[in-house]
């Protein structure tokens, strides 16, 4: 067989090139859009300004958007939806309308979709013209319709509409929205490719303030005033569940009892410098509102969620007398002393510790009874006691400490000194308390009675030798 001159040529060629030729001269495959991302996305507040959030109030209403596209794998001449929305009816619903004989969603419980070149712009432009309950009533799946209006398709990524939802489970459960069944298509009827949709899980996490901590002056929640001052408080509340944002006008609304105010008591958990300049116990109220709307309110609950304002501690004390004779059968009989101490206001837990300088007795008592030993001089003996006292809240208050004097066995004219001159005197003036004199006879030579026999100069040196 005779080749043609052609065939002849291509023979001659080395078999690479005619490889290459080949190749170069093979139709260009049309390569296929990428498939673009779809989904729900969700919670969001009313406008859709605020959010995703993954966690919800028992009873909150929230939005979710069925986005589609992405920065990376953006819609192209997208002019129409056709997709399904499902949703978990025992944690969720949404609020229907019967229309001509079937359930749409409720008008203004849907909003209208917004594609851009950029990404969301603020103004929806992807109209939603049909929504409509498919199957029973309360199946939990509802069919949605979009276009985009005129004759020019969008070009970008954003969400196709956004659709409300009323949490109707309780705290702990998980509700599932998926879109499903999705067509789109551009402005030559040509269907755009979409991935497998993805769904939101919402979970229900009840909204609470849990508590209040009081922090003041003093002990955990108490603080003290006096004579017009003030005592400041810190508060801060504890918060858990809803949606576990914050960021609205008023999501710390603080009330305080009567003389209570504090510094930015609105935006924050923990609100300072809170005063009071009267003493009682001071309720306590917040309101807690997160970004979805949900409140919680707390009102002086535990008991510890209160401010505990006392007037402020005082303390002093006294003895029966400043002085004593040994012997003396009313003042200082084998040389006890009574002590007084007066406390008052704080929180009422009193606590005292004595200190006696050569005494002995109960030092935690209110009001102890001292035995003084004395050293035998002839001049008698001087002894310094003090006093603490405190309550659970203030600081300890010592006051001045006293001096007690207790004079030698038949020193009767108290000159420090047993000598002759003492038996000229059958009666000793000594000061009582308060600045009252009280009289007492002394038994300077311990038979037990005070007699004549006290005066006579056998006795007194009976009392020198002592």
């Amino acid at each position: 067989m005779k080749l043609t001159k052609s065939v002849r040529r291509w023979a001659t060629l080395p078999a690479a090139l005619v490889l290459l030729l080949t190749l170069v001269m093979l139709p260009t495959p049309v390569l296929a859009d990428p498939a673009v991302p779809i989904g729900a996305e969700g919670a969001y507040n009313s406008d859709l300004t605020k959010g995703p959030f993954d966690t919800v109030d028992e009873g909150a209403e929230f939005w979710v958007k069925i986005n589609v596209g992405s920065s990376g794998d953006p819609l192209t001449d997208f002019d129409a939806a056709d997709y399904l929305i499902t949703y978990d009816t025992s944690v969720l619903s949404v609020d229907l309308t019967l229309v001509s004989g079937h359930y749409e969603v409720t008008s203004g419980h849907i909003a209208n979709g917004d594609i851009g070149a950029s990404g969301p712009t603020g103004i929806p432009n992807v109209p939603v013209v049909q929504t409509r309950e498919i199957g029973a009533h309360g199946s939990g799946v509802i069919k949605v319709v979009s276009n985009v209006a005129g004759y020019t398709g969008l070009d970008g990524y954003g969400y196709l509409c956004a659709i409300k939802f009323t949490v109707t489970g309780s705290d702990g459960n998980d509700g599932n929205i998926t879109p499903s069944q999705v067509t789109l298509s551009d402005t030559g009827a040509n269907e755009i490719a979409t991935e497998t949709p993805t769904a939101e899980t919402i979970n229900v996490d009840k909204l609470e303030v849990t508590g209040i901590s009081v922090v003041g002056e003093g002990a955990t929640n108490e603080g003290y005033v006096s004579d017009g001052d003030t005592t400041t408080f810190t508060m801060t509340a504890t918060v858990t569940g809803g949606c576990a944002a914050f960021t609205g006008a008023t999501p710390y609304d603080w009330a305080f009892d009567t003389g209570g105010s504090g510094t930015d008591p609105s935006s924050s958990a923990t609100v300072n410098d809170v005063t009071y300049s009267s003493s009682d116990t001071k309720n306590i109220t917040v309101t807690v509102t997160d970004d979805l709307g949900s409140t919680s309110v707390m009102a002086s609950s535990p008991t510890g969620c209160v401010a505990k304002v006392y007037n402020t501690f005082t303390f002093s004390f006294t003895q029966d007398r400043t002085e004593g004779i040994k012997g003396d059968s009313r003042a200082a009989k084998d040389n006890t002393i009574k002590f007084d101490s007066t406390a008052a206001n704080g929180d009422g837990s009193y606590t005292y510790l004595w200190a006696f300088d050569g005494g002995s007795g109960t030092t935690t008592d209110a009001d102890p009874d001292v035995t003084f030993t004395p050293s035998g001089t002839r001049t008698g003996d001087t002894y310094t006691v003090g006093v603490t006292g405190s309550d659970d809240l203030t600081a300890e208050i010592t006051p001045a400490t006293h001096d007690i004097h207790i004079y030698q066995l038949g020193d009767v004219n108290k000159d420090n000194i047993v000598k002759a001159t003492d038996i000229t005197e059958s009666e000793l003036i000594v000061g009582g308390v308060g600045g009252h004199d009280q009289t007492f006879t002394s038994d300077v030579n311990m038979d037990g009675a005070s007699t004549s026999a006290d005066t006579t100069a056998t006795e007194i040196a009976v009392a020198e030798a002592y």
